[in-house]
């Protein structure tokens, strides 16, 4: 019998991957040696303490994602990294705050997390302006990401070397989303994408290329936005071109009215294009039955799943009468979503 991908049947119905970025409050990324096991932290070569630790921030902060990250230097170095990337602090937001811990043991990795859930930020960590690619290669977990990731992988750490800006390419583990390998994220930007090639990455990197053709069959969606509102985001974004990956934005959704047996969704987007006035977006979120999918989300699974998808109406635009920027917002960590 012919074996079965879940990835080629997502790639065969025309999938649209939008929607499916997990919202993230933090990203704990730590580099490790490989083999990895199926749950990444469940890795034997991981110290027992390391592995209690990440066990627990997962529980007391559940919008964290934690990752195992590598690169082809990784076994043959004695120092590793460890990156935290935090959303920013602050009312409209554009991407996540970089911090990189260079350690010897995985052990050391215990106290700089403590610290920094604590928000007792120590001096150690080093910030340089840098993008980080994470591409899932993680095959003992889905086979796709094995079949699809690792040779992506290595296009990419080629394709990187002609760029003149410092970004780095990391294998990583799983992190959603198997059905659309080779995925990735993007970092400090926290934007998620779909069935990569290294044209596809070359352009988001060097913010070039015809948005148009290339976006709505890659995009998966912004990791700082709820995922009910990702397509609205997707509309801007195609809307104002590669501008708008350096827009600060808020985003905020609360339940409408019942049309028919939906739930529809009033959503706001407030955002801020690089020097110009601050705008709102409005507009009612209707689920969107004919073009929701149902299909298995991973090689590993017998039972399918429905997806649902979102239709946009009521679309519209208005001034904002302060620089939403520049408030004081107690409450900038969380994710708005009523």
């Amino acid at each position: 019998m012919e074996r079965s991908f879940c990835s080629d049947r997502s790639r065969g119905i025309h999938e649209d991957p939008i929607g499916t970025a997990t919202p993230i409050e933090t990203y704990v990324l730590l580099e490790s040696d490989l083999p990895w096991a199926s749950n990444a932290w469940e890795t034997q070569s991981l110290p027992l303490e390391v592995r209690t630790t990440i066990d627990r921030i997962k529980v007391q902060y559940p919008q964290t994602r934690c990752l195992l990250i590598n690169q082809d230097r990784t076994r043959f170095r004695r120092q590793r990294s460890l990156i935290i990337y935090q959303r920013q602090s602050r009312s409209l937001v554009s991407r996540f705050d970089r911090y990189e811990f260079v350690i010897e043991r995985p052990e050391e990795a215990i106290g700089i997390l403590g610290d920094f859930f604590e928000q007792r930020f120590s001096t150690r960590f080093i910030t340089r302006p840098t993008q980080d690619v994470l591409i899932c290669t993680h095959g003992s977990h889905d086979q796709c990401c094995a079949r699809h990731g690792n040779p992506f992988y290595v296009q990419a750490q080629r394709m990187i070397q002609s760029l003149s800006d410092d970004v780095q390419v990391w294998r990583c583990s799983h992190f959603g989303g198997h059905r659309f390998a080779p995925t990735a994220i993007t970092l400090p930007d926290g934007r998620i994408y779909a069935r990569l090639d290294s044209f596809s990455l070359k352009s988001i990197l060097m913010r070039s290329g015809a948005l148009d053709l290339m976006l709505p069959s890659i995009y998966r969606g912004s990791s700082l936005i709820p995922s009910e509102l990702q397509s609205l985001e997707r509309s801007l974004l195609l809307r104002f071109g590669w501008n708008w990956m350096k827009a600060g934005m808020r985003a905020t959704v609360r339940n409408g009215p019942i049309v028919g047996q939906s739930q529809t969704l009033q959503a706001q987007i407030e955002f801020q294009l690089p020097g110009e006035a601050p705008m709102g977006c409005q507009a009612q979120i209707i689920p969107d039955l004919e073009q929701s999918v149902t299909l298995k989300a991973s090689c590993n699974v017998e039972m399918e799943s429905t997806y649902l998808h979102y239709q946009i109406q009521q679309l519209s635009f208005s001034a904002l009468p302060t620089l939403l920027s520049e408030r004081v917002a107690d409450r900038a960590s969380e994710i708005p979503v009523a």
